[in-house]
């Protein structure tokens, strides 16, 4: 298995490409938020942000598509 980081992208944002040793034909896609909003958070759940000012309102976004 081989991988392939590379970071700066737009910017900010960060690609790992794993290549296996088996050709299959097939990319599986994978995509994460992981910035927060400057925004406090007032709710009393377990999973709150932590850091006052910072939050995640609408969680961490995972896609995945099949080519």
């Amino acid at each position: 298995m081989v991988l392939n980081i590379k970071t700066n992208i737009g910017g900010h944002g960060v690609v790992g490409l794993i290549k296996g040793k088996i050709l299959i034909r097939k990319t599986v896609a994978l995509r994460a938020d992981i910035d927060a909003l400057p925004i406090q958070e007032t709710n009393t759940i377990d999973y709150k942000s932590k850091i006052d000012g910072k939050c995640m309102p609408v969680g961490t976004m995972f896609t995945l598509p099949v080519y």
